[in-house]
């Protein structure tokens, strides 16, 4: 039986009668199909997608996305009269295989005749893709017959049975007799809440909202990021109590594909009837509040040394701050180049104003804290966190107490607390001087310039352990080179990027043969002053 049209136009009845393939050629563009008969579709002029099929010699396939609303048994099948080629298919688990890392799936050629039938273990709730592609690349018109058995239901009072919604107005719903889910609500006082999946369909900016004159009464809105987790490991979302008037809107960045959870309940868990609008609008994504990178999706990327800004006219992002009362905030990325211990900061004249600081690894829709601090030096904040080489994190400015003004955002490697000075100035007597200068923290280098030579220099480089020293020749220390000479007018060393370096002391010195006298030994060397780099 054919399913009723008033009940396909929940989902899309446009996707279920197109021929259009373009929009189903891939997974990440799958067409949402619901149980029953879905179709006719067509898979005439769509490309091979990957993984290769494991059977029928499978090709020229097109994608659906299937949220199942029983825990038991579905079957996928294209045993319709309305089949015209001899077909594969294929199902893939959506939560252990999404879009792009899928691997293989249940695969199907010939059940029903030349047409095909998989039936897999499903759970409420979860998404499942399914491609149908044709016996060595065939082509010709299908339906798509999925039956769910074990339970369920359509009532999405609980993740597991979300309502599967589409671009533009949804509804009239409402969470009258639902009961409040976990995790508690982070706004609003929120419960009493009914559950909802989307998939986006654009790269770009994605607003949800129950703005309708239809709604009833004060809603609380809450969005989650599938690539965060699934039901059930949520922790934190969007959440949104009043944006128009006693109404709720959401706004985040999206990819086309990209499943999105979202939850509606009442402000303290009031109830009535509501409108859920859905509105996808493709391009970049992240601005807002007057700054351009006022959200983590619109982030700046931050470089190691001094990042300039302001957060004059931004907003505050979830999740809440954990410390200093901040608001107000703007977003960095940064790309860890080595791994060992970084170190973030505004404690600089230029900052004008109090800060908050803090540091995220993880997808901007679902951060992981990695540290927040407010005052550190004076009003200016600073945070030390062990990052890996070539993953990206993510920084938050704030004001404490939604202060707002403009800062000096410096990233270091190691501790930033390396230093460069001479251990002898002005003792030794010969003309041959010594410069140092550069980065002492680790992943860091510095590098020695020799002045003053009349004859054949070299530099020698001398390591430490931690609070000791070379010994001395009077009047000057002569440093044996632990790291060898190195020939030549100047040199540089690069530091390892290895936490276990932090302290070393090292000691640079100068060193001219068959110079101007200096501090002379035999043969005729003249020595400079030392320099020692403390490592941080």
């Amino acid at each position: 039986m054919r399913i009723p049209m008033p009940l396909a136009g929940l989902v899309a009845s446009t996707l279920f009668l197109t021929t259009a393939v373009a929009q189903g050629d891939e997974c990440t563009a799958a067409l949402v199909v619901i149980d029953g008969v879905n179709g006719p579709f067509t898979n005439v002029g769509a490309t091979t997608s990957v993984p290769a099929w494991p059977c029928g010699g499978g090709g020229s396939d097109v994608w659906f996305l299937y949220v199942a609303t029983c825990t038991g048994q579905a079957t996928f099948d294209t045993c319709s009269a309305t089949r015209t080629f001899d077909t594969t298919l294929e199902v893939f688990d959506g939560v252990a295989q999404p879009c792009g890392s899928m691997t293989g799936g249940v695969c199907n050629d010939d059940t029903c005749g030349l047409q095909s039938s998989v039936t897999i273990n499903v759970t409420t709730g979860n998404p499942y893709y399914i491609r149908v592609g044709g016996f060595n690349s065939g082509t010709g018109n299908f339906d798509l017959n999925i039956t769910c058995t074990g339970g369920g239901g359509v009532q999405n009072d609980e993740c597991t049975n979300p309502t599967v919604l589409v671009d533009g107005p949804n509804g009239p719903f409402t969470n009258a007799g639902s009961t409040t889910s976990t995790p508690p609500w982070p706004c609003a006082g929120g419960g009493n809440d009914v559950w909802f999946l989307y998939v986006a369909s654009c790269t770009g900016t994605l607003t949800f909202d129950t703005c309708s004159p239809n709604t009833t009464y004060d809603t609380a809105l809450e969005v989650y990021d599938a690539t965060c987790g699934g039901c059930g490991t949520f922790t934190i979302g969007t959440c949104n109590d009043d944006s128009c008037g006693l109404q709720s809107s959401v706004t985040v960045c999206a990819t086309t594909g990209q499943l999105f959870y979202l939850r509606v309940g009442g402000f303290v868990g009031l109830t009535g009837n509501f409108d859920l609008n859905v509105n996808c609008t493709a391009g970049p994504c992240g601005g807002g509040g007057g700054a351009g990178n006022d959200e983590c999706a619109g982030a700046t990327v931050a470089t190691l040394g001094v990042n300039a800004g302001t957060n004059v006219g931004a907003s505050t992002s979830n999740p809440a701050w954990p410390c200093g009362a901040g608001a107000n905030d703007v977003w960095y990325s940064f790309t860890a180049t080595c791994t060992g211990p970084h170190t973030f900061e505004t404690c600089s004249p230029n900052t004008t104003y109090d800060t908050t600081l803090e540091v995220f690894s993880g997808p901007c829709g679902c951060p992981v804290s990695l540290g927040c601090n407010d005052d550190f030096c004076g009003l200016q904040s600073t945070l030390q966190v062990s990052l890996t080489a070539g993953q990206t994190y993510f920084v938050r400015v704030g004001g404490f107490g939604g202060q707002t003004g403009s800062f000096d955002l410096n990233i270091v490697v190691g501790t930033g607390a390396g230093t460069i000075g001479l251990t002898n100035a002005s003792t030794c007597a010969g003309g041959l001087t010594i410069s140092v200068t550069g980065n002492p923290n680790i992943g860091g280098a510095v590098t020695t310039t020799l002045g003053g030579i009349t004859g054949v220099s070299f530099f020698t480089w001398d390591l430490f352990a931690p609070g000791t020293a070379p010994g001395n020749c009077s009047p000057c220390p002569l440093l044996l080179g632990s790291f060898g000479w190195n020939f030549g007018t100047g040199n540089t060393l690069n530091i390892p990027c290895d936490a276990s370096y932090i302290g070393v002391n090292v000691f640079a010195q100068g060193v001219e043969i068959f110079g101007a006298s200096g501090c002379v030994l035999p043969p005729a060397l003249t020595l400079s002053d030392v320099y020692q780099i403390v490592i941080g």
